[in-house]
């Protein structure tokens, strides 16, 4: 079975995004509940936020990714940031796929967004949207 990391940073949606593919309700999901450890939800492993924006966590990433089939690097369409350093994706010995969620909201700005996981070292990027199941499908295939 798979295993898939997901990172991103505060309000990216790893949790939201393991819902829509999985259906299954996870434990860091709610309203204002946020990941304080590693959770689980069917075949993701959805890291808190701290993990990513704090340098001293990246061994936690590191360790985890290599449990894991593939990793997911969350790059929110609306953030005029990034969390991801320059060359980020080489440090997993993973296929590493950029998702863009929230690419279809009206402030969106995905082509900043693709830039961003392009420049972190993403072989693969995906935009999506949760509220529209017809963009979920290219990342159905890696739940196989």
């Amino acid at each position: 079975m798979a295993r898939i990391l997901l990172m991103g940073n505060a309000q990216a949606g790893q949790g939201k995004l393991a819902f829509a593919l999985t259906g299954q309700v996870c434990a860091s999901q709610g309203a204002s509940q946020r990941a304080m450890a590693l959770s689980y939800c069917g075949p993701f492993v959805i890291t808190p936020s701290e993990f990513l924006e704090n340098r001293r966590f990246y061994h936690a990433l590191i360790a985890e990714a290599a449990r894991c089939t593939t990793v997911f690097m969350l790059q929110n369409a609306l953030s005029p940031t990034s969390p991801y350093p320059p060359g980020f994706a080489r440090m997993f010995n993973r296929p590493v796929v950029g998702v863009i969620p929230h690419a279809l909201s009206p402030h969106a700005n995905p082509e900043l967004a693709a830039r961003f996981l392009r420049l972190a070292g993403a072989s693969r990027i995906e935009q999506i949207c949760v509220a529209h199941p017809e963009t979920l499908a290219p990342l159905q295939e890696f739940l196989s």
